[in-house]
């Protein structure tokens, strides 16, 4: 086993002075993929082009899109970048100096009933609300005005799986009319995003002429071994030079590849954080490579798991599922 070099204590607040500056970066850093250049170039362009055909009275009546991946897939992340670089959706001020905001974005609570699905949207408009509130149909009245005055054109409703969170079949029928309700303003085509995970798709399933029916659906699926070796590596080595860190050859090998790709379920997100904490490890001990020892280290202390089980170490990883890495310590389930 290596050991790793001591590092002096001057030494070791130059580290962590480096390493404020450079998480922040690496972690911001958009890595784009085949799915999330999908995303931008087809699904939310056509969301633009159908809100000005809109404006021109001969708009699709499809003006609601769902974003549905599996946890850790960065469907979130993929869509706020793409949202930063559409220009049409960009704040600003008209003529008189008033603000319009043609997108606004929040994550929906848990669960998201028809009060917090408003309040949501006043707060992500930057105006007042009122948790207390007890009046769905007065708080909506309020909120299609402000939509209107505020420019919005486009509501992304991120974990929108919220909307089925409910004790009661008509809790989730109700905040689902009123999430309807938005897209019958009068001459204002809002058109609505909801991203979340596989529960989203009842949606589908509902017989609502203005979400299920008149919905687009985009699946963001989980990254696989070997068809998506390329984009896996491009992590990698984005990650290392945006940290001034060397990738060695054998982490660009299949093997290696494959493990990462298996220790992270597939999930792009979940990748790129594995390889960020790896390189920021390597920094923390004063090297200028990334190892396998990185990824090996962060895996045992995310999961948990037995040396047995650590994805990065054993000769036989295909089979290992990270999600059983505390299966030795699970008490069985009692039989009925």
């Amino acid at each position: 086993m290596s050991v790793a070099p001591r590092i002096s204590v001057e030494e070791a607040l130059a580290i962590e002075s480096r390493l404020e500056i450079i998480r922040p970066k690496v972690r911001t850093h958009p890595i784009p993929t085949g799915q999330e250049k999908l995303l931008g170039d087809v699904y939310l362009r056509d969301i633009v082009k159908n809100i000005k055909d809109c404006q021109k009275g001969g708009g699709s009546p499809e003006r609601t899109l769902l974003v549905i991946g599996k946890a850790g897939t960065g469907k979130s992340f993929a869509l706020q970048h793409q949202f930063r670089q559409i220009p049409e959706f960009q704040p600003r001020r008209n003529e008189s100096n008033e603000l319009k905001t043609p997108l606004i974005s929040f994550e929906a609570d848990r669960p998201c009933g028809a009060i917090s699905l408003g309040n949501g949207i006043l707060k992500a408009m930057g105006f007042p609300y009122n948790p207390d509130e007890r009046k769905p149909g007065r708080l909506f009245e309020t909120v299609k005005a402000l939509l209107v005055e505020r420019g919005v054109l486009v509501l992304h409703l991120d974990e929108a799986q919220h909307m089925f969170r409910h004790k009661t079949d008509d809790a989730v029928q109700e905040v689902q009319d009123r999430l309807k309700s938005l897209q019958q303003i009068p001459n204002w085509p809002l058109h609505i995003i909801c991203s979340g995970v596989d529960e989203l798709s009842k949606l589908t399933g509902t017989e609502d002429e203005q979400l299920g029916r008149r919905a687009r659906v985009m699946r963001y699926e989980r990254l696989n071994f070997p068809g998506d070796k390329a984009e896996v590596a491009k992590v990698l080595t984005t990650t290392t030079e945006l940290c001034d860190l060397r990738v060695p050859t054998e982490l660009l090998e299949d093997d290696f590849l494959g493990r990462l790709v298996q220790s992270s379920k597939g999930g792009f997100g979940r990748i790129c954080s594995a390889v960020q904490q790896a390189c920021f490890r390597a920094i923390e001990l004063g090297r200028s490579e990334v190892t396998k020892a990185d990824f090996s280290r962060n895996y045992q202390r995310k999961y948990g798991c037995l040396p047995a089980d650590n994805i990065f170490e054993v000769k036989n990883w295909q089979g290992i599922e990270p999600r059983f890495a505390l299966a030795d310590i699970t008490p069985p389930k009692k039989k009925r």
